[in-house]
């Protein structure tokens, strides 16, 4: 075809594309990743491929073909310079020919529409709103653009230390969820810490018999105790397997002569050493006596053969292993050992009263009323310092300690004077010699269901003593559920109470049990207290005059309820294991000890 024209076709066919297509889009790739075409997470400040390869100094980001954007900042400062020229001309014109200028407006773009709904007000082009608009527009430019990157100069620096955090380095997001458990290791470490406390117990258990502790090895009393104390604060009810290992420890502070003065056992001994032995020797005997309070039984300590001291009322600053112990602080002087001091003297008082409502045959009322003055007395000589009052009323600068040591030794000095004269309120009931016996016993249990309601309101949420709400232990709820029971048996069996008395009491007695009943969900005792109370407000309004002999041992079967119920729990290292009932549908029906014709047996209530 040499005649056709093929200058149409020149620019269709051509050997080279001269049209060149620009890639605005950043790289997603760091530099690293695209040289050896490998796939990035884009991680800062080092991306995972780079970070597992360990090189993060080569993890280097490229920047996006900057052309575009900045043809961008262009058209958006062109755009402001226009907007300034026009809002000029408008403020000139509009001082010389305001309606000129108007008109010839009709040009300036459109103003902005704000939707309704928004907070944000109406403003038009001319407004330094809008203009501040398009600076902040240019500003989200700038913003997306990242520093430009030097190409051949690698950062050598590394960052700086955050000032807040320390000498902290930044991780990948990698290494981050790397370090989250999994599931399954999540279960485990849940599982692991609902059971850290039973683990370091039983672990203590192993600690005791590895060390032989039966051979009254050094500090096997103290090893003992604090085991004994562990187990003791795991459980809400009373148990006699605590009473068993705190006798257990009594018989090994004995073999160690911790009952003796120090002088007597050695003349090497330090009196640093010394203090802290009649120290450990008042915890060990204490907890022996009251846990055999608590369950009726005969305390394994005879003051008779005794003759350690009581602790002394001394800070830990005064005296340590090298120095001379000095003489005890006067009771104005309160330190948290001089509650200890305090009880220290109760408890032999108290030990003298256990043993004499438990003897075989009535002991004469004069010794009663003997151990009552010297109870009486000991009151007396109560610091005033750890003398009882209102919670309420307590300055906050008061430790809730120190609101603990109060009421535990109030309300020992008053279950102990419940005990003292409570067979005389049942089996001499009828006795005007024995008034004054009945009416003690009757104002002591009347108090110390005082407390208790007072002390159940504070450990609420918002009251003063609720986050230590855990000081309270099962021995203090015993004493607690004790004046419960006595108020019951003065209710059922006396008969000089006015029927104004009654009805007080009746109306104690409600709101007595229900404070058992909030705590009948976690602890057998209070279950078991709870209905024994409510039972007799069932019979309240016809007192029986029927003996004591029909029901032996209620209270008692109260507390082997609870016993048998959490013995199975606890691996105890010195005795075998034994099967006790958990069900109380095992025990005696309830209801058929409140016959018409039946009276209540509550000569085990003192021994408890």
């Amino acid at each position: 075809m040499p005649g056709s024209n093929m200058k149409h076709l020149t620019g269709v066919f051509r050997a080279t594309d001269n049209h060149k297509v620009t890639r605005n889009r950043k790289p997603v790739s760091c530099m690293a990743c695209q040289k050896r075409k490998s796939k990035c997470d884009r991680g800062k400040p080092s991306c995972g491929a780079c970070h597992k390869r360990g090189d993060p100094r080569s993890c280097v980001y490229g920047d996006a073909n900057v052309f575009a954007d900045k043809e961008e900042m262009q058209l958006k400062m062109a755009k402001l310079e226009e907007i300034v020229m026009r809002l000029a001309k408008a403020s000139e014109a509009s001082s010389v020919h305001p309606s000129i200028a108007m008109a010839e407006d009709t040009n300036l773009p459109s103003p902005q529409v704000v939707e309704e709904g928004s907070d944000a007000a109406y403003h038009g082009e001319t407004s330094w709103e809008a203009v501040f608009k398009s600076i902040h527009d240019i500003q989200s430019v700038l913003s997306t653009q990242d520093e430009p990157d030097h190409h051949g100069e690698p950062e050598t620096l590394s960052p700086a230390p955050d000032i807040a955090m320390g000498g902290i380095s930044p991780i990948a997001m990698s290494e981050i969820l790397n370090s989250v458990p999994s599931r399954q290791e999540a279960d485990v470490l849940v599982k692991a810490y609902f059971q850290l406390r039973c683990f370091y117990i039983q672990r203590s258990a192993q600690c005791l018999v590895t060390g032989e502790y039966l051979k009254a090895r050094p500090y096997s009393v103290e090893a003992l105790t604090l085991y004994a104390h562990a187990v003791n604060a795991k459980r809400k009810d009373s148990e006699a397997t605590i009473w068993s290992l705190y006798s257990l420890a009594v018989r090994l502070a004995q073999r160690r002569g911790y009952h003796l003065d120090a002088a007597r056992v050695s003349p090497n001994i330090k009196p640093f050493e010394a203090e802290m032995r009649r120290r450990t020797w008042f915890t060990v005997q204490t907890s022996d006596l009251l846990f055999s309070f608590q369950l009726g039984m005969p305390p394994m300590v005879y003051q008779e053969v005794c003759d350690a001291g009581h602790p002394r009322n001394l800070s830990d600053d005064d005296f340590d292993e090298d120095s001379e112990v000095p003489e005890s602080r006067p009771p104005t002087d309160p330190t948290p050992m001089l509650a200890w001091q305090t009880k220290s003297h109760l408890c032999r008082l108290l030990r003298r009263v256990l043993r004499h409502v438990l003897r075989v045959e009535s002991p004469p009322y004069e010794e009663t009323m003997a151990l009552q003055a010297e109870l009486e007395a000991f009151h007396n000589s109560v610091p005033e310092c750890l003398r009882v009052r209102p919670i309420a009323t307590t300055p906050f600068d008061i430790p809730a300690y120190t609101i603990m040591h109060r009421l535990i030794i109030e309300v020992s000095y008053l279950k102990t004077i419940c005990v003292l004269h409570r067979p005389y309120l049942a089996a001499e009931k009828n006795q005007e010699m024995y008034k004054a016996s009945r009416e003690l016993c009757r104002t002591a249990a009347l108090r110390i269901i005082e407390i208790h309601l007072e002390f159940e309101h504070e450990v609420q949420e918002g009251g003063r003593m609720y986050e230590d709400r855990f000081l309270l232990s099962s021995l203090t709820l015993h004493d607690f559920l004790v004046a419960s029971m006595i108020l019951c048996l003065d209710l059922h069996e006396s008969t000089d109470i006015t029927p104004q008395n009654r009805r007080q009491r009746t109306q104690i007695l409600e709101n007595t049990c229900k404070t058992w009943e909030t705590r009948a969900s976690h602890s057998k005792d209070a279950r078991h207290g709870a209905r024994v109370i409510r039972a007799i407000l069932s019979r309240t309004t016809t007192p029986s005059t029927t003996s004591e002999a029909k029901i032996m041992g209620m209270m008692n079967t109260a507390y082997s309820y609870s016993e048998s119920t959490s013995s199975s729990d606890i691996k105890d290292f010195t005795m075998a294991d034994f099967n006790y009932p958990s069900n109380c549908e095992e025990f005696f029906p309830l209801n058929s000890f409140f016959g018409p014709n039946d009276g209540f047996e509550w000569f085990s209530i003192g021994q408890s």
